[in-house]
């Protein structure tokens, strides 16, 4: 075991907002009904709405999940159990796609526990992690190689070049249909983002600005 690369929410972060209904739809479902995980949960949504837990508890699943898919953190346990619920309840032929070219024993898309992981040559776990990111939307296997390496297994270290960086662009935020991009001036385009403030999440460390007068991040031209 080593340091992980990434944490669960860094990968919850980075699900688009589809992926993020999927994963909260399959977490009321089913997998989030453990003893401790859901009362993190439950309470995560009161304290961010400020609501009663109970108004939470007895919500139907339809108003918890958008409530919860709006979170932009969610509890570490809970965002580890939201993560894993989703790609193997969405992606399950994926998973089993890339245990296949790896020949690791497993039952559907679950990994045998008794197989040794130290076996595995990292040039043939990168190999394979370059002929699953060619075959499937690179949005999904992004959300796969980094739940591995947030195992903190040293068995995966070799996929961490091939998940995306974390530069925001305008897909990165989770309504979609809320941001447009603008041209203002030759050169200069405006991202008018048109959700709550947290929506608002570049940075100018990327070469984003915040105009006061448009209301909207935009990037400044390249010189």
């Amino acid at each position: 075991m080593h340091d992980a690369i990434f944490n669960a929410n860094q990968i919850w972060k980075r699900m688009t907002a589809d992926q993020k209904r999927k994963a909260i739809s399959t977490y009321w479902a089913s997998l989030g009904w453990e003893e401790g995980n859901t009362s993190l949960a439950i309470a995560a949504v009161a304290m961010h709405y400020h609501l009663r837990e109970k108004t939470v508890q007895h919500a139907d699943r339809s108003q918890q999940t958008k409530w919860m898919q709006s979170l932009a953190e969610l509890p570490e346990s809970v965002a580890r159990t939201v993560v894993w619920g989703y790609l193997y309840e969405c992606e399950d032929a994926m998973i089993i796609a890339f245990l296949e070219m790896l020949e690791i024993p497993h039952n559907h898309c679950y990994m045998d526990t008794d197989f040794n992981l130290e076996t595995l040559q990292p040039n043939l776990v990168r190999r394979a992690g370059e002929k699953l990111r060619a075959l499937y939307d690179k949005a999904v296997t992004d959300i796969y190689f980094g739940a591995l390496l947030a195992t903190g297994k040293s068995t995966w270290t070799s996929l961490a070049d091939l998940v995306e960086s974390g530069a925001p662009t305008l897909e990165s935020f989770a309504d979609k249909s809320a941001a447009t991009r603008e041209q203002i001036e030759p050169g200069v385009e405006v991202c008018v983002i048109r959700t709550s403030e947290t929506s608002l999440a570049a940075r100018p460390s990327y070469g984003l600005s915040f105009s006061s007068t448009l209301g909207s991040w935009f990037q400044r031209p390249r010189l």
